[in-house]
């Protein structure tokens, strides 16, 4: 293994996977060198290329599970490890079998919390990464609370602020503000608890707390300022404040969020499409059709899976309908409808899954606009 870290520490990602690769295959089933190695593949081979390498972890890890169980530590910090990467890279497709142990864990298998909190953080990403926000919010609770019965303060607040993520994307906003302040109180380690009140700030405003809630944000930002979560959260209080009428104010969000997620491209087209709107209330037509023009072939070119997708939809077809095309605009709203439905049906919750279509302002708008033009 010294090799494999040697490489780690160089930055050399698929060096360290080939040589993590062959301390797995030397090292003794189930020692902690065989654990270290299989998490260490797990968490550089799948970004390396070698995902021959994912592919024989997964199955030696999922043969292990299938042998022994998940009680061991190790094993699921190992299997989160390389779930995780695959995720992340698109391929999870390649350790099927993990990643449904993973998915039908069943809850009451006593587990410890030093296995349960990998297994719940593994789990919540493979439901993000199937549009089922619910449940990986459970998820990602389930680990924080294990994470935190563990000494894991600082992943324990990491992943409640995951959660309340979840439960933002689906509009439960007062359940969202709630597992943001949990922890209000606590002595919390690092900068993660300033996220937490970002977030809590975010759910205050779109329970009609408009003031309340950018002030909040505003504190949490000027203690610790990180361009991605400022833009993602501006570019949501831009919207409420249109919807207000405050078009000063809502221009002032819109611009700081286009000009914070510049470097962070899935996230732009949404910022984008929240000017737009902006601009076209301001009566900006040209301004509003170009940031519409941009965040829609963004959309267009990943596959429309971005987030903030069916705001991109609903700046591009106003852009439409205003060149007086009306045919390709319904045509865009049927299809933006079809899409949201999709999306809705992918949530288990069914509380979450209505709040997901009605209380989300893009989703309402959209579902609205579409019964109307029949």
């Amino acid at each position: 293994m010294s090799e494999a870290w040697l490489a780690l520490i160089d930055g050399r990602t698929k060096a360290t996977a080939e040589h993590a690769g062959r301390a797995l295959a030397a090292a003794t089933d189930g020692s902690d060198t065989w654990f270290r190695a299989a998490g260490l593949v797990g968490s550089t081979a799948p970004y390396s290329g070698r995902l021959d390498l994912a592919r024989d972890a997964g199955d030696r890890l999922s043969a292990r599970w299938a042998r022994d169980g998940v009680s061991d530590a190790r094993l699921a910090h190992a299997g989160a490890r390389l779930v995780g990467s695959l995720i992340s890279c698109g391929a999870s497709h390649l350790c099927p079998e993990l990643v449904r142990r993973f998915v039908e864990l069943p809850a009451d298998v006593p587990v410890p919390d030093a296995a349960r909190m990998w297994l719940e953080q593994a789990r919540a990403f493979i439901f993000v990464d199937a549009g089922d926000h619910a449940a990986a919010a459970q998820s990602f609770l389930a680990a924080s609370t294990a994470m935190w019965a563990h000494g894991e303060t600082t992943l324990a607040v990491a992943q409640r602020a995951n959660a309340a993520d979840e439960l933002l994307k689906v509009g439960a906003w007062a359940r969202a503000e709630a597992v943001a302040r949990a922890l209000e109180g606590e002595a919390l380690p690092g900068r993660l608890a300033l996220v937490l009140r970002q977030y809590a700030g975010l759910a205050a405003a779109f329970q009609g707390r408009l003031d309340a809630g950018i002030a909040e944000v505003d504190l949490a930002l000027a203690a610790w300022d990180v361009a991605l979560v400022r833009g993602q959260i501006r570019a949501r209080l831009a919207q409420l404040a249109v919807a207000a009428g405050e078009l000063d104010r809502a221009e002032a969000l819109a611009e700081s969020a286009v000009e914070s997620l510049a470097r962070h491209p899935p996230h732009l087209p949404g910022a984008l499409a929240t000017r737009s709107r902006v601009r076209r209330a301001r009566g900006e037509l040209a301004g509003a059709r170009e940031d519409a023009d941009v965040a829609w072939a963004a959309l267009v070119e990943t596959g429309h899976r971005l987030r903030r997708a069916p705001l991109v939809r609903l700046a591009f077809i106003d852009a439409v309908a205003a060149d007086g095309d009306a045919a390709r605009a319904g045509s865009l709203l049927v299809d933006a409808r079809a899409a949201l439905l999709s999306a809705a049906a992918r949530i288990s919750d069914e509380a979450l899954r209505e709040s997901f279509l009605a209380a989300v302002p893009e989703h309402a708008e959209t579902l609205r606009r579409a019964a109307a033009a029949g």
